[in-house]
């Protein structure tokens, strides 16, 4: 149904969000010295001091530098501070101690204090990269994209194979729109130093230029690496989606399942990528338990209604499911106008038009909010309100088939039957593939006398209410049962 379909699209673009990281995945890497290990730029990963191992001979130092090296790998500033303060006391220009001090600056969120420190690393040895590099971060998490570039840059020619330098240069490219610039730096990663999402860094570069096969292909590279990445796999159903591939989408999705079958997240974005092929079922049972686990998620009330309503079996169940909706979101114009057509399929009318009023009183523009209020006047016999209402949908909106369809409804009830007429074949334009089209024009054509085209209707009627039962029957199948499931193996993410 059209309206329903309009009512879902806000929550479907989830999972192409979730899947397919435009450059927004690549901001989050913009904070200095935070995030996963391996995926952000930090001042440590430079190593400018070696540690010492026990027993091997060094001045205090190199000594006291390893053992700050070691307190900073721990998370242990304090430490670290003490041990570089009392090694820049005795030396106030070792590079390496106000480089490392700057990173324990750049930890405690005092980046002024940390590019004082770096800058003066530079200048006391300008020949050791990890200044640059780090100067390099701070400046992109300052939007400072030209001054990081350069010292990225710098960085790199003094360290040409460091992974941490390529990787950051490969994100800013990336950030710059230099997509084949930044493909280039990742590629000169040696494979041994790849971080972990090396691959989905690489497949998301691709993604943001729409490079979708080129994408697809680094992804399944990334999942013979580990074929239980559910990221990955997520990544992969976006690329579909993008695509057009809903069936591929939903494949994909079904493994990272079975590989996560307790993710909340992860049941959502399957339900709604399940629903985009017509499995209403497979839809309803992952959201099912998905509000098991979060039972006061209102996306996920939301999307169970909406799944519900999309079943021939289910749909009178979705009632309680807006209801919570609207008490946790009263303000939301969306949870008011799905509860008042849950109402209407439950043939409440009254609390129906109550319902869907209040979502114009919250959002006057909503067009399908007219177009409900418009069958419902019909449904109560109010012929000249409906048309009133139709009238002004399909004035903003003339493809809009469902409201052509229920307007020429209107027209047959009060005897215009040539108006009536216009409508239902304005609709079967819009939509052939609607059964009740096909049936309003037989009748209709049949009461004008024409009977050859009464008898063509007849025949598309039945042959579109064949396919319709037949995509009944697929909404409540479970195809996910048909294949084997492995079983759950610990996930990456």
């Amino acid at each position: 149904m059209k309206v329903l379909w309009a009512l879902l699209a806000r929550l479907t673009s989830v999972i192409l969000s979730a899947g397919t990281p435009e450059w927004s995945y690549f901001m989050k890497h913009r904070i200095l010295l935070r995030g996963k290990p391996g995926m952000i730029l930090a001042g440590l990963l430079f190593f400018a001091a070696s540690p010492v191992s026990p027993g091997q001979t060094a001045d205090k130092a190199a000594s006291r530098l390893a053992k700050a090296s070691r307190a900073l790998e721990a998370g242990d500033l304090p430490a670290a501070e003490q041990t570089l303060t009392q090694v820049l006391k005795s030396a106030p220009d070792n590079a390496t101690a106000l480089n490392m001090l700057g990173v324990v600056r750049a930890q405690q969120q005092r980046t002024e204090e940390a590019q004082e420190l770096f800058q003066r690393a530079i200048r006391a040895n300008p020949k050791l990269a990890g200044p640059y590099g780090n100067l390099g971060v701070l400046y992109r998490n300052r939007n400072e994209n030209e001054r990081a570039m350069e010292m990225l840059q710098k960085a790199a020619r003094l360290s040409p194979k460091d992974a941490r330098v390529l990787y950051n240069l490969a994100l800013l490219h990336g950030e710059r729109g230099e997509v084949d610039a930044a493909v280039s730096r990742l590629k000169s990663i040696p494979v041994q130093q790849r971080p972990s999402d090396y691959w989905q860094v690489m497949s998301g570069l691709y993604i943001s230029a729409s490079r979708y096969a080129e994408a697809e292909e680094t992804l399944r590279q990334a999942l013979q690496h580990n074929p239980q990445s559910v990221t990955t796999l997520r990544q992969l159903a976006g690329v579909a989606l993008k695509r057009n591939d809903t069936e591929a989408a939903w494949r994909c999705m079904l493994q990272a399942r079975r590989i996560a079958p307790n993710s909340p997240e992860l049941l959502f974005e399957y339900a709604q990528i399940s629903l985009r092929n017509q499995l209403a079922a497979e839809a309803i049972v992952a959201m099912r338990k998905a509000v098991l686990l979060e039972p006061d998620r209102p996306e996920f009330l939301y999307f169970l209604g909406t799944a519900l309503m999309e079943s021939p079996m289910e749909y009178h169940e979705a009632l309680p499911y807006f209801e919570r909706y609207v008490k946790l979101k009263p303000d939301d114009p969306e949870g008011h106008g799905s509860l008042g057509w849950a109402y209407y399929t439950g043939k409440d009318l009254v609390n129906a038009r109550k319902e869907i009023e209040e979502s114009l009183r919250l959002q006057p523009d909503r067009l399908v909010a007219y177009y409900q209020l418009g069958v419902i006047a019909h449904e109560s016999g109010d012929g000249a309100r409906a048309e009133e209402l139709l009238k002004k949908v399909i004035a903003r909106e003339p493809d809009h088939a469902d409201a052509h369809l229920t307007l020429g409804m209107v027209y047959a009830r009060q005897g215009r039957f040539d108006q009536a007429r216009e409508a239902f074949e304005a609709a079967g334009r819009l939509n052939p593939e609607e059964p009740k089209v096909h049936y309003q024009l037989s009748q209709i054509y049949r009461r004008l006398g024409n009977s050859a085209a009464a008898a063509r209707e007849t025949q598309l009627y039945q042959e579109t209410l064949k396919k319709f039962r037949e995509r009944n029957e697929r909404s409540v199948s479970m195809p996910s049962a048909a294949s084997s499931a492995p079983k759950p193996a610990k996930k990456d993410d």
